[in-house]
């Protein structure tokens, strides 16, 4: 006798990975309504990051800086294990948001099919 499976849909109960593109995505959407900037552990609850992306949240960061989109304002040390950092937009930050915001108020636009715009939206 066969037996027959039931298959589930195929994103149906997966984790959901973040692309880096992602992130920087949402980094710079969250900090451009922060004028005055944000922590990191504020930036990854309110972008809606996610604290298992942790690891791979601070290689972006960095990355980010480095490219010149934002700039690392404060760095704090509080105890042993609770390093926080407090980042701000950069005008060529600035610059990025405003083409992405481009390509995603623009849904007729291919580019918004790539995993890097994946739960983004405009403000």
């Amino acid at each position: 006798m066969t037996r027959r499976i039931k298959r589930r849909n195929r994103d149906e109960g997966k984790k959901t990975y973040r692309t880096r593109d992602n992130i920087k995505l949402k980094v710079l959407f969250y900090l451009v309504s922060q004028p005055d900037g944000s922590w990191t552990n504020k930036i990854i609850h309110d972008a809606g990051i996610g604290s298992q992306h942790w690891d791979n949240f601070k290689r972006t960061m960095k990355e980010m800086v480095e490219f010149g989109w934002i700039e690392l304002t404060e760095y704090q040390d509080r105890e042993v294990y609770k390093i926080t950092a407090k980042y701000k937009i950069s005008n060529e930050g600035r610059n990025v948001y405003e083409k992405a915001k481009d390509i995603i108020m623009n849904r007729d636009n291919p580019l918004i099919k790539l995993d890097a715009f994946k739960g983004i939206e405009a403000l």
